[in-house]
Protein backbone atom coordinates (compact mmCIF):
# COMPACT_ATOMS: atom_id res chain seq x y z
CA UNK A 1 0.00 0.00 0.00
CA UNK A 2 1.40 3.40 -0.98
CA UNK A 3 0.98 5.50 2.13
CA UNK A 4 1.28 8.77 0.25
CA UNK A 5 -1.66 8.25 -2.09
CA UNK A 6 -4.67 10.46 -1.22
CA UNK A 7 -7.03 7.47 -1.27
CA UNK A 8 -4.83 5.66 1.24
CA UNK A 9 -4.79 8.65 3.58
CA UNK A 10 -8.56 9.00 3.32
CA UNK A 11 -9.04 5.32 3.99
CA UNK A 12 -6.79 5.44 7.05
CA UNK A 13 -8.86 8.33 8.41
CA UNK A 14 -12.09 6.44 7.75
CA UNK A 15 -10.80 3.26 9.39
CA UNK A 16 -9.59 5.23 12.42
CA UNK A 17 -12.96 6.92 12.87
CA UNK A 18 -14.83 3.65 12.45
CA UNK A 19 -12.54 1.96 14.98
CA UNK A 20 -13.45 4.66 17.50
CA UNK A 21 -17.15 4.15 16.74
CA UNK A 22 -16.76 0.40 17.16
CA UNK A 23 -14.94 0.96 20.44
CA UNK A 24 -17.83 3.03 21.74
CA UNK A 25 -20.38 0.37 20.78
CA UNK A 26 -18.38 -2.33 22.57
CA UNK A 27 -17.70 -0.34 25.75
CA UNK A 28 -21.12 1.31 26.10
CA UNK A 29 -22.63 0.56 29.54
CA UNK A 30 -19.57 -1.47 30.49
CA UNK A 31 -20.18 -1.08 34.22
CA UNK A 32 -23.35 -3.16 33.97
CA UNK A 33 -21.57 -6.15 32.49
CA UNK A 34 -20.93 -9.34 34.40
CA UNK A 35 -20.43 -13.02 33.68
CA UNK A 36 -23.61 -14.98 32.98
CA UNK A 37 -22.82 -17.43 30.18
CA UNK A 38 -21.68 -20.88 31.35
CA UNK A 39 -18.33 -20.88 29.53
CA UNK A 40 -17.45 -17.40 30.80
CA UNK A 41 -17.03 -18.83 34.27
CA UNK A 42 -14.67 -21.50 32.95
CA UNK A 43 -12.44 -18.92 31.26
CA UNK A 44 -12.50 -16.54 34.24
CA UNK A 45 -11.46 -19.39 36.56
CA UNK A 46 -8.78 -20.52 34.10
CA UNK A 47 -7.39 -16.99 33.96
CA UNK A 48 -6.39 -17.30 37.61
CA UNK A 49 -3.21 -19.07 36.46
CA UNK A 50 -1.49 -15.70 36.81
CA UNK A 51 -1.89 -15.98 40.61
CA UNK A 52 -0.41 -19.47 40.73
CA UNK A 53 3.22 -19.95 41.80
CA UNK A 54 3.52 -22.30 38.82
CA UNK A 55 2.49 -19.61 36.37
CA UNK A 56 0.99 -20.85 33.11
CA UNK A 57 1.98 -24.42 34.02
CA UNK A 58 -0.64 -24.13 36.77
CA UNK A 59 -3.46 -23.58 34.28
CA UNK A 60 -6.65 -25.26 35.48
CA UNK A 61 -7.24 -28.39 33.33
CA UNK A 62 -10.98 -27.68 33.51
CA UNK A 63 -10.52 -25.51 30.41
CA UNK A 64 -9.38 -28.42 28.21
CA UNK A 65 -12.88 -29.45 27.18
CA UNK A 66 -13.74 -25.87 26.22
CA UNK A 67 -10.76 -24.30 24.48
CA UNK A 68 -6.98 -24.19 24.17
CA UNK A 69 -5.09 -21.75 26.43
CA UNK A 70 -4.98 -18.64 24.22
CA UNK A 71 -7.92 -16.80 25.77
CA UNK A 72 -7.21 -17.87 29.40
CA UNK A 73 -3.66 -16.60 28.81
CA UNK A 74 -5.00 -13.16 27.82
CA UNK A 75 -7.36 -13.13 30.81
CA UNK A 76 -4.51 -14.04 33.16
CA UNK A 77 -2.28 -11.28 31.79
CA UNK A 78 -4.99 -8.66 32.27
CA UNK A 79 -5.79 -10.07 35.74
CA UNK A 80 -2.11 -9.67 36.63
CA UNK A 81 -2.01 -6.07 35.39
CA UNK A 82 -5.40 -4.77 36.55
CA UNK A 83 -6.40 -7.21 39.29
CA UNK A 84 -8.82 -10.12 39.21
CA UNK A 85 -12.44 -9.30 38.40
CA UNK A 86 -15.19 -10.29 36.03
CA UNK A 87 -14.67 -7.13 34.00
CA UNK A 88 -11.02 -7.95 33.32
CA UNK A 89 -12.08 -11.29 31.83
CA UNK A 90 -14.56 -9.50 29.57
CA UNK A 91 -11.98 -6.84 28.74
CA UNK A 92 -9.71 -9.44 27.11
CA UNK A 93 -12.46 -10.16 24.59
CA UNK A 94 -13.48 -6.53 24.10
CA UNK A 95 -9.97 -5.37 23.29
CA UNK A 96 -9.67 -8.15 20.72
CA UNK A 97 -12.99 -7.04 19.26
CA UNK A 98 -11.74 -3.48 18.84
CA UNK A 99 -8.47 -4.68 17.29
CA UNK A 100 -10.43 -6.77 14.78
CA UNK A 101 -11.77 -3.64 13.06
CA UNK A 102 -8.47 -2.35 11.60
CA UNK A 103 -7.29 -5.90 10.90
CA UNK A 104 -10.46 -6.53 8.87
CA UNK A 105 -9.76 -3.27 7.03
CA UNK A 106 -6.23 -4.44 6.21
CA UNK A 107 -7.42 -7.78 4.83
CA UNK A 108 -10.29 -6.18 2.91
CA UNK A 109 -8.11 -3.47 1.34
CA UNK A 110 -5.35 -5.81 0.22
CA UNK A 111 -7.87 -8.24 -1.25
CA UNK A 112 -10.44 -6.01 -2.94
CA UNK A 113 -8.63 -2.71 -3.41
CA UNK A 114 -9.28 0.95 -2.61
CA UNK A 115 -12.34 1.54 -0.43
CA UNK A 116 -12.74 -2.06 0.68
CA UNK A 117 -10.73 -1.37 3.82
CA UNK A 118 -13.10 1.36 4.96
CA UNK A 119 -16.15 -0.73 4.05
CA UNK A 120 -14.74 -3.76 5.90
CA UNK A 121 -14.06 -1.61 8.95
CA UNK A 122 -17.61 -0.23 8.89
CA UNK A 123 -19.28 -3.61 8.51
CA UNK A 124 -17.13 -5.08 11.31
CA UNK A 125 -17.46 -2.12 13.67
CA UNK A 126 -21.25 -2.00 13.36
CA UNK A 127 -21.92 -5.76 13.24
CA UNK A 128 -24.11 -6.48 16.25
CA UNK A 129 -23.12 -10.17 16.48
CA UNK A 130 -19.52 -9.02 16.83
CA UNK A 131 -20.47 -6.28 19.29
CA UNK A 132 -22.45 -8.76 21.39
CA UNK A 133 -19.68 -11.36 21.57
CA UNK A 134 -17.06 -8.66 22.20
CA UNK A 135 -18.91 -7.96 25.47
CA UNK A 136 -18.64 -11.58 26.65
CA UNK A 137 -15.65 -13.35 28.23
CA UNK A 138 -15.63 -15.96 25.46
CA UNK A 139 -13.00 -17.20 23.02
CA UNK A 140 -14.86 -16.41 19.82
CA UNK A 141 -13.94 -12.77 19.22
CA UNK A 142 -10.23 -13.33 20.06
CA UNK A 143 -10.32 -16.27 17.64
CA UNK A 144 -11.82 -13.98 15.00
CA UNK A 145 -8.90 -11.59 15.40
CA UNK A 146 -6.17 -14.22 15.00
CA UNK A 147 -8.26 -15.90 12.28
CA UNK A 148 -8.23 -12.74 10.17
CA UNK A 149 -4.51 -12.31 10.77
CA UNK A 150 -3.87 -15.88 9.63
CA UNK A 151 -6.04 -15.35 6.53
CA UNK A 152 -4.18 -12.15 5.67
CA UNK A 153 -0.82 -13.85 6.14
CA UNK A 154 -2.04 -16.76 4.03
CA UNK A 155 -2.89 -14.42 1.18
CA UNK A 156 0.56 -12.82 1.36
CA UNK A 157 2.24 -16.23 1.30
CA UNK A 158 0.28 -17.47 -1.72
CA UNK A 159 1.01 -14.26 -3.62
CA UNK A 160 4.76 -14.52 -3.04
CA UNK A 161 6.02 -17.61 -1.19
CA UNK A 162 9.16 -16.74 0.79
CA UNK A 163 10.66 -18.19 3.93
CA UNK A 164 9.64 -15.13 5.94
CA UNK A 165 6.05 -15.32 4.78
CA UNK A 166 5.97 -19.08 5.38
CA UNK A 167 7.11 -18.57 8.97
CA UNK A 168 4.55 -15.80 9.48
CA UNK A 169 1.78 -18.01 8.10
CA UNK A 170 2.79 -20.94 10.30
CA UNK A 171 2.82 -18.70 13.35
CA UNK A 172 -0.59 -17.26 12.45
CA UNK A 173 -2.21 -20.67 12.00
CA UNK A 174 -0.55 -21.94 15.18
CA UNK A 175 -1.92 -19.01 17.17
CA UNK A 176 -5.41 -19.58 15.75
CA UNK A 177 -5.20 -23.16 17.03
CA UNK A 178 -4.29 -21.84 20.47
CA UNK A 179 -7.57 -19.92 20.74
CA UNK A 180 -10.06 -22.51 19.55
CA UNK A 181 -9.86 -26.10 18.42
CA UNK A 182 -11.13 -25.23 14.95
CA UNK A 183 -8.30 -22.74 14.42
CA UNK A 184 -6.53 -25.29 12.22
CA UNK A 185 -9.16 -24.59 9.58
CA UNK A 186 -7.26 -21.41 8.69
CA UNK A 187 -4.44 -23.63 7.45
CA UNK A 188 -6.91 -25.82 5.57
CA UNK A 189 -8.35 -22.72 3.87
CA UNK A 190 -4.90 -21.64 2.67
CA UNK A 191 -4.09 -25.16 1.47
CA UNK A 192 -7.43 -25.47 -0.34
CA UNK A 193 -6.93 -22.10 -2.05
CA UNK A 194 -3.48 -23.22 -3.20
CA UNK A 195 -4.86 -26.53 -4.48
CA UNK A 196 -7.68 -24.81 -6.39
CA UNK A 197 -5.14 -22.46 -7.94
CA UNK A 198 -2.90 -25.34 -9.01
CA UNK A 199 -5.82 -27.13 -10.62
CA UNK A 200 -7.14 -24.09 -12.46
CA UNK A 201 -4.03 -22.15 -13.47
CA UNK A 202 -1.27 -23.67 -15.61
CA UNK A 203 1.17 -20.85 -14.87
CA UNK A 204 0.83 -21.47 -11.15
CA UNK A 205 1.44 -25.18 -11.65
CA UNK A 206 4.64 -24.42 -13.53
CA UNK A 207 5.75 -21.99 -10.84
CA UNK A 208 5.03 -24.39 -7.96
CA UNK A 209 5.65 -27.86 -9.38
CA UNK A 210 8.66 -27.53 -11.68
CA UNK A 211 11.55 -29.81 -10.72
CA UNK A 212 13.72 -27.01 -9.36
CA UNK A 213 10.89 -25.43 -7.41
CA UNK A 214 9.87 -28.67 -5.72
CA UNK A 215 13.14 -28.77 -3.82
CA UNK A 216 13.34 -25.17 -2.65
CA UNK A 217 10.07 -23.60 -3.73
CA UNK A 218 6.51 -23.05 -2.51
CA UNK A 219 5.80 -26.71 -1.72
CA UNK A 220 8.71 -26.93 0.71
CA UNK A 221 7.83 -23.54 2.19
CA UNK A 222 4.24 -24.74 2.70
CA UNK A 223 5.62 -27.71 4.63
CA UNK A 224 7.69 -25.31 6.74
CA UNK A 225 4.56 -23.27 7.54
CA UNK A 226 2.62 -26.42 8.48
CA UNK A 227 5.49 -27.65 10.63
CA UNK A 228 5.71 -24.36 12.51
CA UNK A 229 1.94 -24.35 13.09
CA UNK A 230 2.21 -27.83 14.63
CA UNK A 231 5.20 -26.74 16.71
CA UNK A 232 3.26 -23.78 18.13
CA UNK A 233 0.38 -26.10 19.08
CA UNK A 234 2.57 -28.92 20.42
CA UNK A 235 2.87 -27.67 24.05
CA UNK A 236 -0.91 -27.66 24.39
CA UNK A 237 -1.15 -31.14 22.91
CA UNK A 238 1.32 -32.33 25.54
CA UNK A 239 -0.66 -30.60 28.31
CA UNK A 240 -3.87 -32.33 27.21
CA UNK A 241 -2.08 -35.67 27.04
CA UNK A 242 -1.02 -35.25 30.68
CA UNK A 243 -4.57 -34.42 31.78
CA UNK A 244 -6.85 -37.10 30.39
CA UNK A 245 -5.43 -37.57 26.91
CA UNK A 246 -6.15 -36.02 23.53
CA UNK A 247 -8.25 -38.98 22.46
CA UNK A 248 -10.71 -38.25 25.28
CA UNK A 249 -10.89 -34.64 24.10
CA UNK A 250 -11.67 -35.72 20.53
CA UNK A 251 -14.35 -38.10 21.80
CA UNK A 252 -15.92 -35.25 23.77
CA UNK A 253 -16.06 -32.97 20.73
CA UNK A 254 -17.39 -35.72 18.46
CA UNK A 255 -20.43 -35.86 20.74
CA UNK A 256 -21.42 -32.42 19.40
CA UNK A 257 -21.26 -33.48 15.75
CA UNK A 258 -24.40 -34.21 13.78
CA UNK A 259 -24.70 -36.30 10.65
CA UNK A 260 -26.03 -35.38 7.21
CA UNK A 261 -29.60 -35.55 8.54
CA UNK A 262 -28.87 -32.74 11.00
CA UNK A 263 -27.03 -30.50 8.54
CA UNK A 264 -30.01 -28.58 7.21
CA UNK A 265 -31.79 -28.14 10.58
CA UNK A 266 -28.53 -26.89 12.10
CA UNK A 267 -27.96 -24.54 9.15
CA UNK A 268 -31.51 -23.25 9.45
CA UNK A 269 -30.98 -22.67 13.18
CA UNK A 270 -27.81 -20.72 12.45
CA UNK A 271 -29.60 -18.57 9.88
CA UNK A 272 -32.32 -17.77 12.40
CA UNK A 273 -29.72 -16.84 15.01
CA UNK A 274 -28.04 -14.60 12.45
CA UNK A 275 -31.31 -12.67 12.12
CA UNK A 276 -31.79 -12.61 15.89
CA UNK A 277 -28.37 -11.03 16.44
CA UNK A 278 -28.63 -8.53 13.57
CA UNK A 279 -29.84 -5.58 15.64
CA UNK A 280 -32.97 -5.11 13.56
CA UNK A 281 -33.86 -3.75 10.13
CA UNK A 282 -33.05 -0.11 10.91
CA UNK A 283 -29.58 -1.04 12.14
CA UNK A 284 -28.96 -3.11 9.03
CA UNK A 285 -29.87 -0.21 6.76
CA UNK A 286 -27.72 2.17 8.80
CA UNK A 287 -24.76 -0.23 8.66
CA UNK A 288 -24.91 -0.46 4.87
CA UNK A 289 -25.18 3.33 4.56
CA UNK A 290 -22.09 3.91 6.70
CA UNK A 291 -20.10 1.26 4.82
CA UNK A 292 -21.21 2.63 1.44
CA UNK A 293 -20.35 6.23 2.28
CA UNK A 294 -17.02 5.28 3.89
CA UNK A 295 -16.07 3.29 0.81
CA UNK A 296 -17.19 6.04 -1.58
CA UNK A 297 -15.37 8.79 0.31
CA UNK A 298 -12.18 6.71 0.54
CA UNK A 299 -12.23 6.20 -3.22
CA UNK A 300 -13.44 9.60 -4.42
CA UNK A 301 -12.86 12.09 -1.61
CA UNK A 302 -14.15 15.58 -2.38
CA UNK A 303 -15.27 14.42 -5.83
CA UNK A 304 -18.41 13.17 -4.12
CA UNK A 305 -19.50 16.75 -3.47
CA UNK A 306 -17.77 18.67 -6.25
CA UNK A 307 -19.63 17.11 -9.17
CA UNK A 308 -16.43 15.96 -10.87
CA UNK A 309 -16.54 13.55 -13.81
CA UNK A 310 -16.47 9.89 -12.90
CA UNK A 311 -18.86 10.23 -9.98
CA UNK A 312 -22.36 9.05 -10.87
CA UNK A 313 -24.87 10.38 -8.36
CA UNK A 314 -27.48 8.00 -9.69
CA UNK A 315 -25.25 5.02 -9.00
CA UNK A 316 -24.21 6.40 -5.61
CA UNK A 317 -27.75 7.07 -4.43
CA UNK A 318 -29.27 3.90 -5.86
CA UNK A 319 -26.53 1.77 -4.30
CA UNK A 320 -26.95 3.54 -0.98
CA UNK A 321 -30.71 3.13 -0.85
CA UNK A 322 -30.98 -0.25 -2.57
CA UNK A 323 -28.21 -1.87 -0.57
CA UNK A 324 -29.54 -0.41 2.67
CA UNK A 325 -32.97 -1.88 2.01
CA UNK A 326 -31.43 -5.23 1.05
CA UNK A 327 -29.41 -5.55 4.29
CA UNK A 328 -32.35 -4.27 6.33
CA UNK A 329 -34.73 -6.96 5.09
CA UNK A 330 -32.13 -9.73 4.76
CA UNK A 331 -29.60 -9.68 7.63
CA UNK A 332 -27.93 -12.78 6.16
CA UNK A 333 -27.16 -10.87 2.93
CA UNK A 334 -23.35 -11.13 3.37
CA UNK A 335 -23.62 -14.93 3.50
CA UNK A 336 -25.74 -15.00 0.33
CA UNK A 337 -23.23 -12.70 -1.37
CA UNK A 338 -20.66 -15.37 -0.62
CA UNK A 339 -22.95 -18.03 -2.07
CA UNK A 340 -23.20 -16.09 -5.32
CA UNK A 341 -19.58 -14.93 -5.56
CA UNK A 342 -17.69 -18.06 -4.51
CA UNK A 343 -17.56 -19.68 -8.00
CA UNK A 344 -15.88 -16.53 -9.38
CA UNK A 345 -13.62 -16.22 -6.35
CA UNK A 346 -12.38 -19.80 -6.68
CA UNK A 347 -11.27 -19.29 -10.28
CA UNK A 348 -9.74 -15.86 -9.66
CA UNK A 349 -6.08 -15.34 -10.47
CA UNK A 350 -5.65 -13.45 -7.18
CA UNK A 351 -4.64 -15.93 -4.42
CA UNK A 352 -6.25 -13.71 -1.78
CA UNK A 353 -9.59 -13.89 -3.57
CA UNK A 354 -9.31 -17.64 -3.98
CA UNK A 355 -8.77 -17.79 -0.25
CA UNK A 356 -12.04 -15.94 0.35
CA UNK A 357 -13.86 -18.41 -1.86
CA UNK A 358 -12.22 -21.30 0.00
CA UNK A 359 -13.02 -19.68 3.36
CA UNK A 360 -16.69 -19.24 2.57
CA UNK A 361 -17.09 -22.67 0.95
CA UNK A 362 -15.33 -24.76 3.59
CA UNK A 363 -16.95 -23.10 6.60
CA UNK A 364 -20.41 -23.03 5.01
CA UNK A 365 -20.19 -26.78 4.47
CA UNK A 366 -18.51 -27.76 7.75
CA UNK A 367 -20.06 -25.45 10.36
CA UNK A 368 -23.63 -26.85 10.21
CA UNK A 369 -22.33 -30.32 11.08
CA UNK A 370 -21.55 -29.08 14.59
CA UNK A 371 -24.06 -28.20 17.30
CA UNK A 372 -25.63 -24.90 16.17
CA UNK A 373 -24.12 -22.51 18.70
CA UNK A 374 -24.51 -18.95 17.45
CA UNK A 375 -20.87 -18.18 18.21
CA UNK A 376 -19.61 -20.76 15.71
CA UNK A 377 -20.88 -18.60 12.84
CA UNK A 378 -18.56 -15.67 13.69
CA UNK A 379 -15.77 -16.70 11.25
CA UNK A 380 -18.43 -16.87 8.51
CA UNK A 381 -19.74 -13.49 9.63
CA UNK A 382 -16.25 -12.09 9.09
CA UNK A 383 -16.03 -13.63 5.62
CA UNK A 384 -19.40 -12.11 4.78
CA UNK A 385 -18.43 -8.62 5.94
CA UNK A 386 -15.33 -8.60 3.77
CA UNK A 387 -17.13 -10.08 0.78
CA UNK A 388 -19.82 -7.41 1.14
CA UNK A 389 -17.04 -4.82 1.20
CA UNK A 390 -15.75 -6.27 -2.06
CA UNK A 391 -19.25 -5.96 -3.51
CA UNK A 392 -19.38 -2.30 -2.50
CA UNK A 393 -16.19 -1.67 -4.46
CA UNK A 394 -17.79 -3.38 -7.47
CA UNK A 395 -20.98 -1.36 -7.22
CA UNK A 396 -19.41 2.07 -6.77
CA UNK A 397 -18.52 4.25 -9.79
CA UNK A 398 -15.58 2.66 -11.52
CA UNK A 399 -13.40 5.66 -12.34
CA UNK A 400 -9.96 4.74 -10.90
CA UNK A 401 -8.57 7.28 -8.49
CA UNK A 402 -4.80 6.94 -8.35
CA UNK A 403 -3.42 4.53 -10.99
CA UNK A 404 -0.10 4.56 -9.14
CA UNK A 405 -1.64 3.07 -6.02
CA UNK A 406 -0.11 -0.40 -5.75
CA UNK A 407 -3.14 -1.78 -3.95
CA UNK A 408 -5.28 -0.66 -6.89
CA UNK A 409 -2.92 -2.20 -9.42
CA UNK A 410 -2.88 -5.47 -7.51
CA UNK A 411 -6.68 -5.73 -7.42
CA UNK A 412 -8.43 -8.04 -9.83
CA UNK A 413 -10.13 -6.44 -12.87
CA UNK A 414 -13.68 -5.85 -11.73
CA UNK A 415 -16.38 -7.82 -13.46
CA UNK A 416 -19.32 -5.56 -14.21
CA UNK A 417 -21.35 -7.76 -16.49
CA UNK A 418 -24.71 -9.26 -15.63
CA UNK A 419 -23.10 -12.64 -15.02
CA UNK A 420 -21.67 -11.20 -11.78
CA UNK A 421 -24.72 -9.38 -10.43
CA UNK A 422 -27.54 -11.67 -11.52
CA UNK A 423 -26.42 -14.51 -9.20
CA UNK A 424 -26.37 -12.06 -6.28
CA UNK A 425 -29.89 -10.88 -7.10
CA UNK A 426 -31.09 -14.47 -7.41
CA UNK A 427 -29.46 -15.40 -4.10
CA UNK A 428 -31.03 -12.34 -2.48
CA UNK A 429 -34.50 -13.54 -3.50
CA UNK A 430 -33.74 -17.10 -2.39
CA UNK A 431 -32.45 -15.77 0.93
CA UNK A 432 -35.66 -13.81 1.48
CA UNK A 433 -37.70 -16.96 0.85
CA UNK A 434 -35.65 -18.97 3.34
CA UNK A 435 -35.88 -16.19 5.92
CA UNK A 436 -39.63 -15.92 5.47
CA UNK A 437 -40.07 -19.66 5.94
CA UNK A 438 -37.78 -19.65 8.96
CA UNK A 439 -39.83 -16.91 10.67
CA UNK A 440 -36.88 -15.67 12.69
CA UNK A 441 -37.07 -12.66 14.99
CA UNK A 442 -34.60 -9.84 15.56
CA UNK A 443 -33.84 -9.11 19.18
CA UNK A 444 -34.41 -5.49 20.15
CA UNK A 445 -31.37 -3.24 20.06
CA UNK A 446 -31.82 -2.49 23.77
CA UNK A 447 -31.42 -6.17 24.66
CA UNK A 448 -27.79 -6.03 23.51
CA UNK A 449 -27.08 -3.54 26.30
CA UNK A 450 -28.90 -5.20 29.18
CA UNK A 451 -27.13 -5.49 32.50
CA UNK A 452 -25.64 -8.96 32.87
CA UNK A 453 -24.63 -8.66 36.53
CA UNK A 454 -27.43 -10.72 38.14
CA UNK A 455 -25.15 -13.56 39.28
CA UNK A 456 -22.56 -11.14 40.65
CA UNK A 457 -25.23 -9.15 42.48
CA UNK A 458 -26.72 -12.27 44.05
CA UNK A 459 -23.37 -13.48 45.38
CA UNK A 460 -22.53 -10.03 46.74
CA UNK A 461 -25.84 -9.97 48.63
CA UNK A 462 -25.52 -13.44 50.16
CA UNK A 463 -24.20 -12.09 53.49
CA UNK A 464 -27.44 -10.12 53.81
CA UNK A 465 -29.55 -13.19 53.02
CA UNK A 466 -27.79 -16.06 54.81
CA UNK A 467 -27.23 -15.81 58.57
CA UNK A 468 -24.03 -17.18 60.03
CA UNK A 469 -24.46 -20.42 62.01
CA UNK A 470 -22.50 -20.88 65.27
CA UNK A 471 -20.15 -18.04 64.37
CA UNK A 472 -19.17 -19.45 60.97
CA UNK A 473 -20.53 -19.09 57.48
CA UNK A 474 -22.50 -22.11 56.23
CA UNK A 475 -21.34 -24.21 53.33
CA UNK A 476 -23.17 -23.73 50.04
CA UNK A 477 -24.02 -26.25 47.37
CA UNK A 478 -24.37 -24.84 43.86
CA UNK A 479 -26.16 -26.22 40.83
CA UNK A 480 -25.64 -23.46 38.31
CA UNK A 481 -23.56 -21.79 35.67
CA UNK A 482 -19.83 -21.61 36.35
CA UNK A 483 -19.73 -17.82 36.84
CA UNK A 484 -21.32 -18.52 40.23
CA UNK A 485 -18.23 -20.51 41.20
CA UNK A 486 -15.98 -17.67 40.04
CA UNK A 487 -17.89 -15.06 42.05
CA UNK A 488 -17.99 -17.22 45.20
CA UNK A 489 -14.27 -17.91 44.91
CA UNK A 490 -13.56 -14.22 44.36
CA UNK A 491 -15.69 -13.28 47.36
CA UNK A 492 -13.85 -15.82 49.52
CA UNK A 493 -16.51 -15.92 52.22
CA UNK A 494 -18.25 -19.25 51.71
CA UNK A 495 -17.10 -22.80 51.28
CA UNK A 496 -19.03 -24.27 48.37
CA UNK A 497 -19.41 -27.40 46.29
CA UNK A 498 -20.50 -27.63 42.65
CA UNK A 499 -23.24 -30.19 42.06
CA UNK A 500 -23.95 -32.04 38.84
CA UNK A 501 -27.71 -32.65 38.95
CA UNK A 502 -31.01 -31.91 40.63
CA UNK A 503 -30.86 -35.22 42.51
CA UNK A 504 -27.86 -33.89 44.41
CA UNK A 505 -29.96 -30.94 45.61
CA UNK A 506 -32.78 -33.25 46.69
CA UNK A 507 -30.40 -35.54 48.56
CA UNK A 508 -28.84 -32.68 50.52
CA UNK A 509 -31.87 -30.98 52.10
CA UNK A 510 -29.99 -29.48 55.04
CA UNK A 511 -27.64 -27.24 53.04
CA UNK A 512 -28.04 -23.76 51.70
CA UNK A 513 -28.19 -24.09 47.93
CA UNK A 514 -28.16 -21.96 44.79
CA UNK A 515 -30.24 -23.45 41.99
CA UNK A 516 -29.96 -22.01 38.49
CA UNK A 517 -32.93 -22.28 36.16
CA UNK A 518 -30.63 -21.92 33.14
CA UNK A 519 -29.34 -25.50 33.39
CA UNK A 520 -32.76 -26.95 32.57
CA UNK A 521 -34.20 -26.82 29.06
CA UNK A 522 -37.74 -26.07 30.18
CA UNK A 523 -36.84 -24.32 33.41
CA UNK A 524 -36.48 -26.00 36.77
CA UNK A 525 -39.71 -24.99 38.52
CA UNK A 526 -42.01 -27.43 36.65
CA UNK A 527 -39.87 -30.39 37.76
CA UNK A 528 -39.14 -29.33 41.34
CA UNK A 529 -40.59 -31.72 43.95
CA UNK A 530 -42.68 -30.09 46.67
CA UNK A 531 -39.98 -30.74 49.26
CA UNK A 532 -37.59 -28.52 47.31
CA UNK A 533 -40.23 -25.92 46.43
CA UNK A 534 -40.82 -25.41 50.14
CA UNK A 535 -37.16 -24.51 50.60
CA UNK A 536 -37.21 -21.51 48.23
CA UNK A 537 -36.02 -18.56 50.27
CA UNK A 538 -35.18 -16.00 47.58
CA UNK A 539 -35.73 -15.75 43.84
CA UNK A 540 -34.01 -13.50 41.33
CA UNK A 541 -35.39 -12.86 37.87
CA UNK A 542 -32.75 -12.54 35.17
CA UNK A 543 -33.38 -11.04 31.75
CA UNK A 544 -30.86 -12.63 29.42
CA UNK A 545 -28.69 -10.84 26.88
CA UNK A 546 -28.81 -12.19 23.30
CA UNK A 547 -25.65 -14.31 23.53
CA UNK A 548 -26.64 -16.10 26.74
CA UNK A 549 -30.27 -16.35 25.67
CA UNK A 550 -29.38 -18.18 22.45
CA UNK A 551 -27.00 -20.44 24.36
CA UNK A 552 -29.65 -21.42 26.92
CA UNK A 553 -32.68 -21.30 24.64
CA UNK A 554 -31.69 -21.52 20.94
CA UNK A 555 -35.35 -21.62 19.93
CA UNK A 556 -35.70 -18.00 21.05
CA UNK A 557 -34.42 -17.02 17.61
CA UNK A 558 -37.75 -18.11 16.12
CA UNK A 559 -40.74 -15.78 16.37
CA UNK A 560 -43.06 -18.71 17.16
CA UNK A 561 -41.29 -19.34 20.48
CA UNK A 562 -41.49 -17.11 23.56
CA UNK A 563 -38.35 -15.36 24.76
CA UNK A 564 -37.26 -17.13 27.88
CA UNK A 565 -36.39 -15.39 31.14
CA UNK A 566 -34.42 -17.03 33.90
CA UNK A 567 -34.72 -17.61 37.64
CA UNK A 568 -32.00 -17.99 40.25
CA UNK A 569 -33.29 -19.73 43.38
CA UNK A 570 -31.70 -19.54 46.83
CA UNK A 571 -32.80 -22.58 48.84
CA UNK A 572 -32.71 -22.62 52.63
CA UNK A 573 -32.10 -25.77 54.68
CA UNK A 574 -35.24 -27.85 55.15
CA UNK A 575 -37.12 -27.09 58.34
CA UNK A 576 -35.90 -23.53 58.82
CA UNK A 577 -38.80 -21.04 58.75
CA UNK A 578 -38.30 -18.19 56.31
CA UNK A 579 -39.72 -15.51 58.61
CA UNK A 580 -37.36 -16.41 61.42
CA UNK A 581 -34.42 -16.45 59.01
CA UNK A 582 -35.22 -13.00 57.68
CA UNK A 583 -35.52 -11.64 61.21
CA UNK A 584 -32.12 -13.14 62.08
CA UNK A 585 -30.54 -11.54 59.05
CA UNK A 586 -31.94 -8.16 60.02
Amino acid sequence: MNRFQPSTRRELVAVSILTLVGTGLRFWGYGGLGLNQFDEGIYALSGLWSLSPQGLAGLNPIVIAYAPPGFPFLVGVIDFVLGVSDVTAILASTLCGVATIPVAAWVGRRTFGVGAGAASAALTALAMPHVAFSRKALTDVPLGLVWLIAIGLGGRFLEKPTIGRALALGLGVGLAQQFKYNGWLTGLIVAFAALVGLVGHAELRRAWLSAGRLRFGPVLLSAVAAGLALLVYWPWYQFVERHGGYQALLTHHRSYLGGPAQWYPYWNQQQAQLVALSGGAAWGGFTWAVAWLACAWSRHGSSLFAGKPGVSWIRLSSGLVGGGIALAVLPSLPWWIGFAATPWLLIATSPARRMFGSWWLLLSVLTPFYHPYARLWLPLHAAGWLLAAGLLVELLPSEPLEPGDRAWERAEPRVRSLRFFVPILVCFVVGLIFQWNTAARSFSFARFYLSTSTLRDLVSELPELIPAASGREPELVVLGRRPLAFYLLLQGRYRFRILEGLDDIIQQPHEWAILDDALFDGGVEPILPSAVTGRIFETRNETLDPVTLLDISPGSAFARNPIRSNLILLLKPAGLPSVALRNRVR
